[in-house]
C-alpha cells in the first residue's frame, strides 16, 4: 500500500515539474509578406497550427526536441528541429515552389474552372509586380462626402422651397476635395508624393484617400495593408492563402478577338476572416486582372458601416500592367449622423524603370507647397481627369 501511494505521488511530481512553453513566430515570402494558413505540424504528432492572416502562428510544447514542418501549397516545405526548453521564437521565409507553377489551360465544359483561372494569375504575378520596377505616376483625387449633421445658418424662410434654396442646403452638407500630385514609388513600400495642386470645399476632415501614402489596394499583393481603413491586413484572393479563404465561381465568359476574359465571383469561406467579396474580371492573354469590384467586411472596418472598391487594371506602354483607376465608395453611422462619400483617383503619365538618387526617399512621404493651394481654373482644367458633376 505504501509503495503504491509513493509511486503516485512520484507521477504527480514528474507532471507537476513538467512545463509548457510557447514557440511563436511570423511566416512571411521572401520579400517579407506574411503567408496565411500556413500549416505548423509538428512531425509525428497530432500537435499543430496554422498561421493567421499576419502570418504568426503559435504553439504551446513540453520541454523536448521538436522536427516542425511548415508547409503551404505554392512553396517548398521547411522542416526545422528545434530543442524547447524556454518560450522561443522562431520566424520562417517560405520560397515559392515554382515546380508547383505549372501552365494552366482551361478547357473543357461542365467543370468550372474559376479556381484554375486564378492559379493561373498567382502563376503571373511575380512578374506582374516587377515588371515597373521604381516608377513615377500622375494621381489625381476627387473626393466628395455629405454629411447630414453639417447645418448652416439660413435667411431664407422654411417655406421657401424653389430649386435654387434646395440645392444651397445641399451644397452646405457636402464637402469636396481635389488634389493633383506626381508619386515617386520603389520597392519595399518606398513613396514620395509631391502634391502640385490642392482645391477644397468644406470640411475635408473624414474624407477617405486623399493621399498615395494611405495604403496600396493592389490585389497582386498577397495583403491589402491600408491601417486607415483596417487595422487588420485583408488577405487579397489572388494569393495561395486565397485559395484556402475564398470560394470562386465563373459568372461570365466573354470573348474579345482572340482572347477570352472570365468575371468570376469571389466569396469567402469564412466571413469572419479578414477577406473581401466580390468579383473580378481576368483577361487569358498573359492571365492578367483586368477589373475588381470588393466589398470590405464591416467588422473590420471601425469607421464604415459600408465600403467598397472598384478597380480597372491596364498595360502600361506594354511592359507592366498597373492600376489606372480606383473608386471608393462608403457610408457611416453614428447616432442622428449619416455620412456617405465617393472617392475616384485616377493614375497616369507613368514613366517604368526609373533609377532615384539613394536618398530620395526619405522620412517625409507627402508634401504640399503653398503654391498648390492658389492654382488657377487653368490649372485644373488640364488636372481635373474626372469630370465635375452639377
Amino acid at each position: 500500500m505504501q509503495r503504491s501511494l509513493l509511486f503516485v505521488l512520484v507521477c504527480l511530481c514528474c507532471e507537476l515539474s513538467a512545463q509548457t512553453f510557447k514557440l511563436s513566430g511570423k511566416i512571411t515570402t521572401s520579400k517579407l509578406e506574411p503567408i496565411a494558413y500556413v500549416s505548423v505540424q509538428i512531425k509525428n504528432s497530432r500537435i499543430g497550427a496554422v498561421s493567421k492572416p499576419d502570418g504568426h502562428y503559435e504553439l504551446l510544447l513540453d520541454e523536448g526536441h521538436y522536427d516542425i514542418i511548415y508547409s503551404m501549397v505554392g512553396y517548398r516545405s521547411q522542416s526545422v528541429s528545434i530543442v524547447v526548453n524556454k518560450p522561443f521564437e522562431h520566424n520562417i521565409i517560405l520560397e515559392e515552389d515554382m515546380n508547383s507553377l505549372s501552365e494552366v489551360v482551361v478547357t473543357g465544359k461542365g467543370k468550372d474552372r474559376a479556381e484554375e483561372i486564378i492559379r493561373a494569375v498567382i502563376r503571373t504575378k511575380e512578374a506582374v509586380l516587377l515588371a515597373p520596377g521604381a516608377y513615377s505616376y500622375d494621381f489625381y483625387v476627387k473626393a466628395v462626402q455629405v454629411d447630414s449633421s453639417t447645418r448652416i445658418k439660413s435667411k431664407t424662410k422654411k417655406s421657401d422651397t424653389t430649386k435654387a434654396t434646395k440645392d444651397a442646403n445641399a451644397l452646405s452638407k457636402m464637402a469636396m476635395v481635389e488634389i493633383s500630385a506626381r508619386v515617386d514609388q520603389a520597392a519595399n513600400n518606398q513613396i514620395k508624393e509631391e502634391r502640385r495642386g490642392v482645391k477644397q470645399n468644406g470640411r475635408a476632415d473624414g474624407l477617405f484617400f486623399l493621399s498615395a501614402t494611405e495604403g496600396s489596394f493592389n490585389f497582386y499583393n498577397n495583403l491589402i495593408q491600408v491601417p486607415s481603413l483596417s487595422v487588420i491586413p485583408l488577405l487579397s484572393p489572388v494569393s495561395y492563402s486565397g485559395l484556402i479563404a475564398y470560394r470562386f465561381k465563373t459568372m461570365k465568359i466573354e470573348t474579345i478577338g482572340k482572347n477570352k476574359t472570365y468575371t468570376i465571383s469571389v466569396r469567402p469561406r469564412n466571413t469572419s476572416n479578414a477577406t473581401v467579396e466580390g468579383e473580378i474580371t481576368i483577361s487569358d492573354s498573359g492571365w492578367t486582372i483586368l477589373h475588381t469590384r470588393f466589398v470590405f467586411p464591416k467588422y473590420h472596418l471601425p469607421e464604415y458601416d459600408f465600403f467598397e472598391l472598384v478597380q480597372d487594371y491596364s498595360a502600361v506602354q506594354q511592359k507592366a500592367w498597373m492600376i489606372t483607376r480606383q473608386h471608393f465608395t462608403y457610408n457611416a453611422k453614428g447616432g442622428k449622423r449619416k455620412v456617405s462619400g465617393q472617392t475616384s483617383v485616377i493614375y497616369s503619365q507613368f514613366e517604368l524603370n526609373k533609377q532615384f538618387a539613394r536618398r530620395h526617399f526619405g522620412d517625409e512621404l507627402s508634401a504640399t507647397a503653398q503654391e498648390a493651394y492658389e492654382k488657377d481654373s487653368s490649372f485644373w482644367q488640364t488636372a481635373r481627369t474626372v469630370p465635375l458633376t452639377e
